[in-house]
This record gives C-alpha cells, sequence and structure tokens, in this order.
C-alpha cells in the first residue's frame, strides 16, 4: 500500500499581513516640490494642545499623532455622541500624551464615510486618506522606504532595530501601537486610520519597528489607531 502525505498550508494572521490591492495614483516625477502649503507656520494650536506641523512634497501635515477628546477605557465601544471619545494605551492618559489618542475609525471620521472628511480634525484639515499617504510615500522615494524616512529615530518610542529610522522629514512617526480587544504593540508600530473606507473594513497605514516600508491593511473600523491630520488643498 502507497501512503500519500498532503501538507496544508495555513495562513497565519497577523495584522501587518492584511493588505489592500490599490494602484498608487501619483508616479515619483509628478510630485509636486513647489509651494508653501503650511503658510510659514511651524504649529497649530487645537483644542488647547500645540501641534507641530510639516511641509512635505506641497502638503502640510502634522507631525504628531491627534490627541483629543475624552479617555474612555478600551473595553468600551466609542460611541457617536456628543463627545470624542479615544483610547490611552493600557487606559494611562500619559500614553496619550506621548503617543496620542487612539480612535476607532467611526470614530476618527465623526461618524461621515466621505474620503477626506474633516473627522476628528481642525477646521481647514482632515483624516489624511489613502491617496495622500500613497502620495506621500512615492514623493520621498517610494513605499519601500518611506517608513524609515518617516519614523522618529533611536529608540526612545521604539523597539530595536528601528529599521531605517532617519525622520527626514519631521514626520516623527511614534509607534503608538493599537487597540484591538486589548492594547497591543506600543513601541513596535504606528497604525495611522485613513479616511479610505473599502466597504466594512477601512484602510490604515503601518510602519513597523522592524522594516522601512509604508504598509498599508484593511482593517476593522472597531479596531483603535492614531490619526494624523493634513491640511486642506
Amino acid at each position: 500500500m502507497k501512503w500519500i502525505l498532503i501538507i496544508l498550508f495555513l495562513p497565519v494572521f497577523t495584522y501587518s499581513q492584511v493588505f489592500v490591492s490599490y494602484s498608487y495614483g501619483v508616479k515619483e516625477e509628478e510630485c509636486p516640490i513647489i509651494g508653501t502649503p503650511c503658510g510659514g507656520e511651524s504649529e497649530i494650536e487645537y483644542e488647547g494642545i500645540d501641534y507641530q506641523i510639516i511641509e512635505i512634497s506641497n502638503r502640510c501635515w502634522f507631525a504628531e499623532n491627534l490627541n483629543i477628546g475624552v479617555r474612555i477605557n478600551g473595553s468600551v465601544t466609542q460611541t457617536d455622541n456628543s463627545t470624542i471619545e479615544k483610547y490611552c494605551y493600557n487606559d494611562n492618559e500619559d500614553s496619550c500624551t506621548v503617543y496620542g489618542g487612539l480612535y476607532q475609525w467611526d470614530e476618527a471620521m465623526q461618524y461621515v464615510k466621505t474620503d477626506s472628511a474633516q473627522g476628528i480634525c481642525p477646521s481647514g484639515w482632515h483624516v489624511a486618506s489613502y491617496n495622500e499617504y500613497t502620495t506621500l510615500g512615492v514623493c520621498i522615494g517610494g513605499m519601500d522606504n518611506a517608513g524609515g524616512k518617516l519614523k522618529e529615530v533611536g529608540l526612545t518610542h521604539w523597539t530595536t532595530p528601528n529599521t531605517g529610522a532617519i525622520n527626514s522629514y519631521g514626520f516623527t512617526a511614534l509607534a503608538g501601537g493599537l487597540y484591538a480587544y486589548s492594547f497591543l504593540y506600543v513601541r513596535e508600530k504606528i497604525t495611522m486610520w485613513t479616511s479610505t473606507s473599502a466597504g466594512k473594513p477601512a484602510t490604515i497605514m503601518i510602519i513597523d519597528h522592524n522594516a522601512s516600508k509604508l504598509d498599508e491593511g484593511n482593517w476593522a473600523k472597531t479596531i483603535g489607531g492614531s490619526v494624523r491630520c493634513i491640511k486642506d488643498l
């Protein structure tokens, strides 16, 4: 009797392996390089906090994760009410002071599903879209190296090896982790919601401590992630 060995390869799920398949909407040679999108300003005051702002490829970005709202425990769902709610890593307000708040997608968007909606960003700004993030990545030299160019240098807010981190433009991405039924990956990943929804999931941008890529994922909107604002055109 002959025996046939059948080996099944089952996928192992990790948050950074669920990718969205989009084509980037800009080529590097098409990147804008002229203009002063921040109007010469280096910071903006929003709800009592001064945020650093920066120019990258003719767009004006927050150089910090947004930290707005009232902290609620991670075990409580953020809801559509008159209060902006946030999670702080390990339910500790001090974590929000360092890394910014973590928001479920609907809360970040203030329950509007339009790409590039203002959401919880200040007036004249909006939650950065997938196309705006990928344009950023392409225009600073390509998605494979963009994460390193956006990450804070060193190991204060990142776990070793913090691959490729050079913070070329002052974006200063800090690894604030995420919330998905528990708090995960602080000092290992930054997860930045986009305003782009691919149906029930939404698109999120990911930078990891052991990679220099700017990656993308298609995640459940109930996950808590960071938010970066970009100035309206």
